[in-house]
């Protein structure tokens, strides 16, 4: 994939659900900003669409985890739940596979909330920017306890 330096690169939401700050994320990896910046989403509902144009850069073996990068050269991570790797791939179906294209809206992963809740794990939704440094400013178009949907940027990053 040739990789475009766009000015801007908009981030979709990759499932709809209420925005949760990353440092109110229960898991310190996420909170401490160790892995990227970003937020997470409390998902109203089990499938996890592409946040943008890219390609499908790690599926994790227990699809609970997938990350993409876009054309732009953004590294995203979407970590479905806290500590659900745990769960071996239960709750969990890829939809897409490493090195695949992707087109923003595309599913990339479907997960039995229900399930995955009463199996005791949170599905809070990290979404984190690793290479955040590689881009001047991430900018977060949501709040706190905000709604937000899939069709909605969910963060801009600017290239100084």
């Amino acid at each position: 994939m040739t990789l475009k330096k766009a000015k801007n690169e908009e981030i979709n939401a990759p499932v709809s659900g209420v925005y949760i700050a990353l440092e109110h994320v229960d898991d310190q990896a996420f909170c401490s900003g160790v892995l990227g910046k970003g937020g997470a989403i409390n998902p109203y509902e089990g499938t996890i669409y592409a946040p943008c144009d890219g390609m499908i850069s790690v599926m994790a073996d227990t699809h609970h985890a997938v990350g993409i990068t876009s054309k732009a050269g953004v590294d995203i991570l979407i970590h479905v739940g806290m500590n659900t790797v745990d769960l071996k791939g239960t709750y969990f179906t890829a939809l897409v596979e490493e090195g695949q294209k992707v087109k923003r809206g595309d599913p990339l992963l479907q997960f039995d909330a229900d399930g995955i809740k009463e199996a005791g794990y949170s599905i809070i939704t990290p979404i984190v920017i690793s290479n955040v440094d590689e881009f001047g400013e991430l900018q977060i178009h949501f709040e706190e306890g905000m709604e937000v949907h899939t069709d909605q940027s969910l963060f801009t990053l600017k290239r100084e």
